[in-house]
């Protein structure tokens, strides 16, 4: 489940139908993924040929998730794999919490987000730019304990 295939990584993230959804105004036209392939702390979760999640650590026990899917693994699938992804971090990563920045405009991604356990813990108000406008950020996460219960 875990890759390191930077051509399959790049292609996912880079894809014109994701990489406008995990970016900001200040972003370049591609990102250069090949450089936090090789950091063994920075993992890239895929659980089918569509999904790549790019998880960073916050710090020893907490990680960030990036969720890229393309359009055929969307909906059901997309759900299943970020259920794979959940288990896989907190059963086989030392990861005790996931956490993810949602922008305000995408109502779609919080959806997702709360469909699959993660809850709504706080806001940064103005603080992402996209379409030239400052944004809220929603901060949505889960723990391993929370994730454990459910």
């Amino acid at each position: 489940m875990r890759t390191r295939d930077a051509k399959f990584i790049d292609a996912v993230m880079n894809h014109p139908d994701v990489y406008p959804w995990i970016t900001d105004d200040g972003c370049p036209d591609a990102m250069s993924i090949h450089d936090y392939v090789s950091n063994d702390k920075i993992y890239f979760i895929s659980p089918n040929e569509y999904t790549i999640f790019a998880l960073f650590p916050v710090n020893s026990v907490t990680w960030e998730i990036h969720t890229c899917i393309l359009k055929p693994g969307r909906g059901k699938t997309a759900t299943e794999s970020a259920q794979k992804m959940i288990e896989y971090m907190f059963t086989q990563t030392p990861c005790k919490k996931l956490i993810s920045w949602v922008p305000e405009p995408y109502k779609h991604v919080l959806k997702y987000a709360l469909m699959n356990g993660l809850k709504i813990e706080g806001c940064s108000k103005k603080s992402f730019l996209k379409y030239g406008k400052l944004q809220d950020l929603t901060l949505v996460g889960i723990t391993k304990g929370d994730w454990s219960c459910h």
